[in-house]
């Protein structure tokens, strides 16, 4: 992920423990440590840290022991709330641990961390209407923080008025500090909103802007000036460019190296897969669908992303395979993620009623297909079978070096070796993992299965982008 949680010494981990289950999928930043505690007794204060040790370790009745001891110390302390809360989230009692969120939050209203927990668990509840509520306090209780301004105007736009989200953005441009104002997402995403508004040229000027000062975004920029329908040259232009500097950048690679550099090129992987997406959604609305169709299905065996599946399933429609649409919506299902929270690229919000609308619209126009079990069909994507093998049944992990749709190399991820491997990789193909244009290096893991004579291989999914 190109930015994931990033976990301090146990006793600043605080915010993470306050932040539940944010989507992979999430772009999350790391969140201000809220304050140590030096007003409480020590020994309580001690026995909340103790607690949070706990809870890390899964041991939720030991936590739940030292909360208790903490409270009868010293009732209603600073971060106690906050700490059961998160221990309740473990035990799966959601609707409880908001309510012990909410009073931290009253208690202690400096602790801006909390907003984050306190939205992320109204999501969870599906409380979406509260959570925006919560998101708008946030704004104005964070003066450096763009996120909560970043997701408001999101789901604004998602409920159809960009001209709130306008709104939002705007008050937010003057609440914020001169650092946060300056954010390349909040600006892409209030651009977003004011070309849908109305405001198209301000709004291609807002996001050109956020390009120019940082390349890094092009693929963000892009995707929105595609989906939003405005300035689609640009936005091919952009991305083609981005994914040749890739594909330069990739020709370089090889595997071995030490596991921070893998994990490094891993990352790339996924940021090729999701620019493969984005200029097949803008080919799509430029109308170029075969293209689009290329792109887009490498995109999505290589994510099983549910919003690439979405784009790949309209793409299908606009070129007349029903069926292959109805197949793609009906896995797109299997995949979906409702709950995507506080993730920052989130153009299009992909609900289960969503597609199943789109699934019944094909259905009465005469689409046909049906998958008994989209799980399994997800993994029969991914599986390559092998030639006959003569020696016994084993099962092997292999990190796989692709390039330009053809096989570079492949490593076992440990020291045991399997004879022939290396010539039964050589026989597979693996162009369906590129565009018809191939262009660009992969990475894949991939997990051998030998059994009673018969090899496949079932490839892994790339990491979220």
């Amino acid at each position: 992920m190109k930015s994931a949680w990033k976990y301090a010494a146990l006793i600043l981990s605080i915010s993470i423990l306050l932040a539940p289950s944010f989507s992979i999928a999430a772009r999350a930043q790391i969140e201000a440590v809220p304050p140590a505690d030096h007003t409480s007794p020590p020994q309580a204060a001690n026995l909340i840290q103790e607690a949070i040790a706990f809870i890390a370790v899964k041991n939720l009745d030991g936590a739940k022991t030292k909360l208790d001891q903490a409270q009868a110390l010293s009732p209603d302390l600073k971060l106690y709330w906050a700490t059961y809360g998160n221990l309740l989230l473990k035990r799966n009692q959601n609707a409880e641990a908001l309510t012990a969120f909410q009073k931290e939050l009253a208690l202690f209203p400096a602790e801006i961390v909390i907003y984050r927990s306190i939205t992320d668990t109204q999501f969870a509840l599906h409380q979406r209407k509260d959570a925006e509520a919560t998101l708008h306090d946030w704004t104005v209780a964070d003066s450096a923080d763009p996120l909560p301004a970043r997701k408001l105007m999101d789901l604004m736009v998602e409920d159809g008025d960009a001209a709130a989200a306008v709104t939002v953005g705007k008050d937010a441009l003057i609440r914020l500090s001169e650092k946060a104002r300056i954010d390349d997402f909040l600006q892409i995403e209030l651009g977003r909103a004011e070309i849908l508004s109305g405001d198209k040229a301000g709004g291609i000027k807002r996001i050109h802007a956020a390009m120019e000062r940082n390349p890094d975004v092009g693929n963000t920029a892009a995707y929105v000036l595609a989906d939003s329908g405005a300035d689609l040259a640009a936005a091919e232009k952009i991305t083609r460019d981005q994914i040749n500097t890739l594909a330069t950048i990739g020709g370089t690679w090889a595997l071995g190296g030490n596991a921070a550099s893998m994990r490094s090129v891993r990352d790339w992987t996924s940021d090729l897969y999701s620019m493969w997406d984005t200029l097949g959604w803008t080919l799509f609305r430029e109308g170029k669908l075969d293209e689009a169709r290329s792109y887009l299905s490498a995109a999505w065996l290589g994510l099983l992303s549910p919003d690439v599946g979405e784009h790949l399933a309209e793409v299908q429609q606009a070129l007349g395979n029903k069926d292959e649409a109805l197949r793609t919506y009906q896995l797109v299902l299997a995949v979906v993620q409702p709950d995507d929270n506080l993730g920052y690229r989130k153009a299009l919000a992909i609900k289960p009623g969503d597609v199943q609308t789109h699934i019944q619209a094909l259905t009465k126009a005469g689409a046909t297909t049906t998958i008994p079990d989209p799980a399994a069909e997800l993994v029969r994507l991914r599986t390559i079978p092998l030639n006959p093998f003569t020696q016994p049944d084993r099962h092997m992990s292999y990190i796989i070096l692709l390039r330009d749709g053809k096989l570079v190399d492949v490593q076992p991820f440990t020291a045991r070796t399997m004879q022939g491997v290396q010539e039964m990789f050589a026989k597979i193909d693996f162009t369906r993992c590129f565009p018809d244009a191939a262009h660009g290096t992969l990475i894949r893991t991939g997990q051998l299965g030998c059994t009673a004579g018969k090899c496949e291989i079932v490839l892994g999914l790339a990491l979220q982008p």
